[in-house]
């Protein structure tokens, strides 16, 4: 499933659906969550390192993480984009 994430985005960016600066995040998104996905002992290691006896409940934290920092990032984009228009309103 991850794997086809992956495939997913690169084929969105080959279709020029998705631009490339959104791209690479979506490409580190999904490498990362490949990788989580091959050493899930990495995983379950980190957890009781950082304190946490469910190694699965550090992983959604990453993600409620990353989802975040994606919402910023997309505000972020809209707020400069609202900018533009204004701009050219005038």
């Amino acid at each position: 499933m991850v794997s086809g994430l992956l495939i997913l985005v690169l084929e969105l960016v080959r279709r020029r659906q998705l631009g490339e600066e959104y791209a690479l995040l979506w490409i580190v998104g999904s490498l990362g969550v490949l990788a989580v996905v091959l050493a899930r002992d990495a995983l379950d290691v980190a957890a009781r390192w950082l304190g946490i006896h469910y190694g699965p409940a550090l992983l959604l934290l990453l993600l409620g993480v990353l989802v975040f920092l994606a919402l910023l990032f997309f505000s972020v984009v809209v707020s400069r984009q609202r900018v533009q228009i204004e701009r050219l309103i005038e």
